[in-house]
């Protein structure tokens, strides 16, 4: 995420010390409206030292990629800028999200609400998250009292994908539900491969300019289905049909075995969102450091450089060895 995106009414821009002051004053005068749904805000009001402190540690996770914290500025150019909200860019309910899903919180100071800058703001964060290689999806959780949060996420995007009932717990110790807002990268196009995709996925690999097997024997029918049968091979597919596939390794752990696109439908995104689709399946395996290799100078060297991945050596054949931490 950039430290700065510009929208028609605001100047949406990563947090510094030096802001502390005007965030302490809008928290502080908003307290009426925080409270009741971010429980940050019962610690509040707190000393403008204590402000600063916490805005130069999310500074540091802004530069770290941990999370991605923003001041919602409405600019003047005679009077300086004026506070109106915050909004934070994080991986969705931090480590037990899969690597492709970011989450949204958003607020706007008492004085300026009901302007739609929330919206404003969101929808350019979003845009942003989607355009990151690796991200598939973006979720807002809302209380369902929280009307005015709520009327948000639909009018950038996002559709309502579920209700959690009774899935956290309030400051009186009651269960209270969560509505879930989700925007997706591709909704139709991803899918778990079958294993009548098998004979299209070899078609696939065969036509392939980089990567190419020097002994196509060596990878096997049987491989193919093997990978399908333990869920780990997905399939990109539009109306035309399957476009490309990505798998983890048929026998091997933590391992992409394959990403291939079809030559004819290269440089839409297929690539990189069929790894961040292998990347969370693995995930979800419990795997943390992931493997491949690729061969030097390649479109797919490009895309796992671009996803994360680092290069940490050559294979005997002389492709390139990358990892993943997660």
């Amino acid at each position: 995420m950039r430290p700065v995106y510009r929208t028609p009414r605001l100047v949406v821009r990563a947090w510094t010390p030096a802001d502390a002051p005007a965030r302490k004053a809008a928290v502080d005068a908003s307290l009426d409206r925080l409270r009741p749904w971010f429980p940050w805000a019962a610690a509040e009001p707190r000393s403008l030292a204590s402000h600063a402190a916490q805005l130069a540690r999310q500074a540091w996770e802004f530069e770290e990629g941990v999370w991605w914290s923003y001041g919602l500025w409405v600019p003047h150019a005679a009077r300086g800028d004026t506070l109106v909200g915050a909004a934070g860019v994080y991986r969705a309910r931090q480590d037990a999200a899969l690597p492709s899903v970011r989450e949204f919180s958003y607020w706007v100071a008492t004085g300026h609400a009901g302007r739609g800058y929330a919206a404003e703001a969101l929808g350019a964060l979003a845009d942003a998250a989607l355009a990151e290689p690796g991200v598939l999806a973006l979720e807002v959780r809302v209380d369902p009292a929280n009307a005015a949060s709520a009327r948000v996420p639909p009018r950038v995007g996002f559709a309502l994908r579920e209700r959690l009932v009774g899935d956290r717990e309030g400051p009186d110790g009651e269960r209270l539900d969560t509505l879930v807002w989700e925007r997706r990268a591709h909704p139709p196009r991803l899918r778990p491969a079958v294993e009548a995709d098998v004979p299209r996925m070899q078609a696939i690999r065969a036509a392939v300019r980089e990567n190419r097997l020097t002994n196509p024997g060596v990878v096997t029918t049987a491989d193919y289905v093997a990978t399908v049968q333990r869920g780990l091979c997905w399939v990109w597919e539009d109306e035309g049909g399957v476009r490309g596939f990505a798998s983890g390794h048929p026998s091997a752990s933590a391992e992409v075995w394959a990403l291939f696109v079809d030559p004819a439908f290269e440089g839409r995104g297929a690539g990189s969102a069929l790894l961040a689709q292998i990347t969370d399946v693995l995930w979800t395996l419990g795997h943390r450091e992931l493997r491949l290799s690729t061969q030097p100078g390649s479109r797919a060297e490009r895309v796992y450089r671009a996803a994360g991945w680092t290069a940490v050596g050559h294979a005997p054949n002389g492709d390139l060895k990358f990892v993943r931490d997660l």
